[in-house]
């Protein structure tokens, strides 16, 4: 049976959320829309999967030179200490598959992901609808994509208390803080 590994991304394998910091780089090329945006969202006038939505959209449109750049600066900044403690839930010798599942845009953590040999699951349209991969979205993703009668569910691991039902369905799982592990099955 194949090894199933689930990885977050933002603030777990890169030590800061990826969105902002395509939010932050928008800015400070000049779009000031994301100021708005970012005030709205602040405020609960924007809603968490909309604003995702605005941010994917803006992914979509940007400049390829930009978003490869930005890509290419989010890559230099993986953490390896993730990347080992992945390894080490890793029997060797095994079939395993490494999924990086983030609610950032699937433009830029699909290629985050393949440049590490993993398999990538973003935030994105799907069947013309839109996915924010958040919360127990990822669950039902992993899921669907990956059945658990033919996957072996082995390591999972985030930041974030809103992942805790996607990390009980594996084996080992870790919900991992910087600078400390809450816990850590």
């Amino acid at each position: 049976m194949t090894y199933l590994n689930v990885i977050d991304l933002d603030n777990t394998l890169i030590p800061y959320d990826t969105s902002r910091n395509y939010i932050i780089s928008r800015i400070k090329s000049g779009d000031f829309i994301f100021f708005l945006f970012t005030i709205l969202r602040k405020l609960r006038i924007l809603g968490r999967s909309r604003f995702s939505q605005i941010i994917y959209e803006s992914v979509n449109r940007c400049d390829k030179n930009f978003l490869d750049r930005f890509i290419k600066f989010q890559i230099i900044n993986i953490d390896s200490a993730i990347l080992n403690k992945v390894k080490e839930h890793s029997p060797s010798g095994q079939k395993i598959i490494n999924v990086l599942c983030s609610a950032s845009p699937s433009i830029f953590v699909i290629p985050i992901a393949e440049s590490l040999g993993y398999i990538g699951i973003g935030s994105g349209f799907i069947n013309g609808n839109y996915m924010h991969m958040y919360g127990n979205q990822k669950k039902i993703t992993i899921n669907k994509r990956f059945p658990v009668h033919e996957y072996d569910y082995n390591f999972a691991i985030s930041d974030c208390i809103s992942d805790i039902n996607l990390l009980l369905c594996f084996k080992d799982y870790c919900l991992y803080k910087r600078q400390n592990i809450i816990s850590e099955e």
